[in-house]
């Protein structure tokens, strides 16, 4: 950096080489303030020179990748191996909030309950209106009518009305009892991933064969299972829950387990808490598995911005995505053993 001084000292070598005959006085003073050094046309020193502009290249920081978990996802029929699919680490392996899935229980089962209960009161019940005895001289109680509630077939007091017993709940924390329950399932590996449960899953729309399909790989892995299991009907599966399809699922399917008890079929917009706890097994089909992601990943709509464009989204569009390719026979079997 260039001081006031310098700068004196470079007009005063100027000075002195053009104006050799200046009084001695005045090339004395300049003399003090220029020192010696490079004559005005000689250039710089070296460390006084400004070298080029050094431009530095930051590194590129790497985007980053949400946490995933690897799962099979296998064939609705057969249970055969079909691909190996990455999955949202915040849905499939979200921390079991026991405290929210008990709030979310109770909150379905009020809004379950019917609300009819109904007693009547002494305005509602069957008598008289006259006054059942004198005010005075029989030594008892004053009586005004026989309704009151302490003579037989008298009103009933403060009794239950019809009235709605359901409650409310945040929206957040109705997602986060759904992740709770998924993230359940899935660490326990009783849920199963299959592929797009289309006609073809089922094809005849037989119970039998449905039944068959259930018996053989959906045995029972809890005392309540095997409670369910061992009926005099020779079952030999447990309580299974079925999510298909986006808004309605298969006709094939549902018609299939109509009559399979402890079987139950719904499409992906009607999953909840209390149907995913109270069944031992889920098994969600491909456009169920895109649906859920689509909705419960929080990365997705957690601002104002993106639950707006969520809204204007339609789920056949979220869901209409290409299949993963499928992995080798020796990835699959790599994946097996592991698991």
């Amino acid at each position: 950096m260039l001081t006031a001084r310098d700068a004196l000292s470079a007009v005063a070598r100027r000075l002195l080489a053009l104006s050799p005959a200046a009084p001695a006085h005045h090339l004395r003073a300049l003399a003090t303030l220029a020192p010696a050094g490079p004559t005005p046309d000689a250039p710089l020193p070296a460390e006084t020179q400004q070298g080029p502009t050094t431009i530095i290249k930051y590194r590129q920081q790497p985007v980053y990748e949400p946490p995933t978990v690897q799962a099979l996802i296998v064939d609705f029929a057969t249970h055969q191996p079909k691909f190996l699919a990455k999955l949202p680490h915040s849905l499939y392996a979200a921390p079991v909030r026991r405290d929210i899935l008990h709030r979310c229980v109770v909150w379905q089962r009020d809004a379950l309950r019917q609300g009819t209960h109904s007693a009547k009161g002494r305005a509602d019940v069957r008598g008289t209106t006259k006054k059942f005895a004198p005010q005075k001289g029989r030594g008892a109680a004053r009586v005004g009518t026989r309704r009151a509630p302490q003579f037989r077939g008298g009103g009933v007091v403060h009794g239950p009305v019809p009235r709605s017993h359901a409650t409310e709940l945040q929206v957040k924390v109705r997602e986060l009892g759904l992740r709770s329950a998924i993230a359940s399932k899935f660490s326990s590996d009783l849920m199963v991933l299959t592929t797009r449960a289309t006609r073809g899953a089922v094809p005849d729309g037989k119970t039998r064969s449905l039944n068959a399909i259930l018996g053989a790989h959906y045995p029972p892995r809890s005392l309540g299972g095997l409670s369910l299991a061992g009926d005099k009907n020779g079952r030999a599966y447990s309580s299974v829950l079925i999510v298909a399809g986006l808004e309605e699922a298969p006709a094939s399917l549902a018609r299939a387990a109509a009559n399979l008890p402890d079987v139950t079929v719904i499409p992906a917009e009607r999953i909840n808490v209390y149907d995913v706890l109270r069944h031992e097994y889920l098994v969600v089909d491909h456009a169920a598995r895109k649906w859920l992601e689509w909705r419960l990943v929080p990365s997705i709509g957690a601002t104002s911005a993106g639950r707006k464009r969520l809204a204007g989204m339609t789920a056949p569009a979220i869901v209409a995505v290409a299949a993963p390719a499928p992995v080798s026979a020796s990835a699959l079997e790599s994946a097996s053993v592991s698991a």
